[in-house]
Parts: C-alpha cells; structure tokens; sequence
C-alpha cells in the first residue's frame, strides 16, 4: 500500500544499512504531526494523532512485525513452532495483547513527558530502534535455514 518500490530479495542486506534513514522519516513525520496537533489540541490527541501517523505511513509494518513477534514466543514450544507461527499472517491473542500492551505503555509514557520533550523522543526513539534492529540482524545469524 505504502511501498514506494518492492525491493527484491537480493538486495534486502544493503536496505537494513538504510533502516535508521527510514527512522528519521517516520520519527520526523510523527514528531511535526504531534508538534503541529499539540498546538490545538490537548497533549494525549496529539501523541494519538502521533502514533497512528506512523501506522498510516509505514502501513502498520511494525505493528505487523511485532504481533507477529508475540504470537511466535507466546504460542511457540520449541524453534520449529515460533518460526511457524511468526510466519503466519493472523494475528493471534499473544499478538493482539502485546499491541495493546504496547500501545498502552507508548501513549501514557509520552503524555506523561513534558510537552517539549515528546517530538524529541518520537524523532529519536524511532532512528534509535531502527539502528538497533540493524545492527542486530547484521550481527545474529538469521533463525530460519531455508530462507
């Protein structure tokens, strides 16, 4: 939906180099959307307006990634399982739980901050998050064998 151009698979390895880019994207994108909202709005509208920016912008891809990451160690027994159900594209209880969760903690961490510090951290947490994960898969063998 919001995919600009598909990437092939080959060329993945040289994309996750550019995560952090994509951070200072949405994180920039969600930080003037709430800069601009807090204006007129109360602070929690604007972290509300904030966050659901970024599932418009990034096609909720994240969130997906996440779910999925719930449901996996939530329902999983073993590797073989995890991965299995990772894969899969419905979203289970583990999966639904951990956004709520998620979003819960997001919200009433950021309308607990003081005004001035919240686009500051939307803009820096997600650069922040997307370095990591770079570095992470950069560094960790990759779980599955036949991919």
């Amino acid at each position: 939906f919001w995919k600009i151009k598909e990437v092939p698979q080959e060329c993945f390895k040289h994309v996750v180099n550019y995560w952090s880019f994509s951070g200072w994207l949405t994180g920039g994108m969600m930080a003037l959307i709430f800069w601009g909202a807090s204006t007129i709005l109360p602070h929690g509208v604007a972290v509300i307006l904030a966050l659901t920016s970024r599932l418009l912008i990034t096609g909720a891809l994240h969130e997906d990634g996440l779910a999925d990451f719930f449901d996996g160690f939530g329902g999983g027994t073993n590797k073989e399982s995890t991965l299995r159900i990772m894969k899969d594209s419905h979203i289970g209880s583990y999966g639904v739980l951990g956004l709520i969760i998620y979003y819960l903690f997001a919200y009433n961490l950021l309308v607990a901050l003081p005004l001035a510090v919240t686009p500051f951290l939307l803009l820096s947490g997600d650069t922040w998050s997307k370095f990591i994960s770079s570095n992470i898969i950069n560094y960790l063998p990759y779980a599955r064998k036949e991919e």
